[in-house]
């Protein structure tokens, strides 16, 4: 037992530092679930730092998957967040030297703090 606890401790430690940035393409559409929407073409996963480009044409966004909890997120353009609970477990920044607005219509958690 004592060993299995310290597997879950030390993956949970781990998982976060294996997490790669996903940049938002909005290629195909406004939805987080599919794949081809993300660079690289993977939704999400727990804890992954999200970056939102400026100069996009697709900015209003859908959270349509349950549960997202990801890490630090970065909206560098105006951006709509519409859909599901979305839990935020790092910052939330947006790039000050450009006029930009971010709307938020989902319900958000914060873990960590705003700038």
């Amino acid at each position: 037992m004592r060993k299995r606890i310290v597997i879950v401790v030390s993956l949970l430690v781990c998982l976060p530092a294996l997490a790669t940035t996903k940049a938002w393409t909005g290629a195909v559409s406004g939805n987080w679930s599919n794949p081809q929407n993300w660079s690289p073409q993977t939704v999400p996963a727990a804890g992954e730092a999200l970056v939102f480009p400026a100069g996009l044409t697709n900015n209003t966004v859908t959270n349509d998957m349950a549960g997202v909890v990801v890490g630090p997120v970065t909206f560098n353009g105006t951006y709509t967040l519409n859909g599901n609970e979305l839990t935020l477990m790092g910052d939330l920044a947006t790039d000050d030297h450009v006029n930009e607005t971010f709307v938020c219509n989902a319900p958000l958690r914060l873990g960590a703090s705003v700038y």
